[in-house]
């Protein structure tokens, strides 16, 4: 027949049967979960790339400290990017996602609706989004 489920108290003095904590979720725990989501699906971030800038790319006066690293001397890649006075992260969005990401940047919040992307009040730069959508 199935599995039997031994559906009494479980001792909190067995090994066999220990009490598990039972989790606290705020009310907004499904809003939060679907924010993740969607910037879990919007990015491709299995193609993220990134560059460091060499030390002179910082505040001057960070400069000593920067070259004076030698906590990372193992890792040399580790080693650069702690020394790096700038980096450059290139996180590419996958197709379909183009103009989400387009209201994402104007207005800092995610689109997680359904139907189509809102217009109203992006600026004029967005106009080839949706023109290249169209096509």
């Amino acid at each position: 027949m199935g599995p039997c489920f031994d559906l009494s108290p479980a001792d909190p003095h067995s090994p066999a049967k220990p009490v598990l904590p039972e989790p606290v979720l705020s009310p907004d725990t499904q809003t939060i979960g679907e924010i993740i989501r969607w910037f879990e699906q919007a990015f491709d971030w299995e193609n993220t790339a990134y560059m460091s800038y060499p030390y002179f790319w910082a505040r001057r006066n960070t400069w000593v400290g920067r070259l004076n690293l030698t906590t990372a001397a193992d890792d040399p890649l580790f080693a650069s990017f702690l020394a790096a006075g700038y980096a450059r992260v290139v996180v590419p969005v996958r197709s379909g996602f183009e103009c989400a990401v387009q209201v994402y940047l104007f207005t800092g919040l995610p689109w997680l609706g359904g139907g189509e992307v809102p217009t109203v009040g992006m600026p004029r730069r967005m106009d080839c989004i949706w023109t290249w959508r169209r096509r």
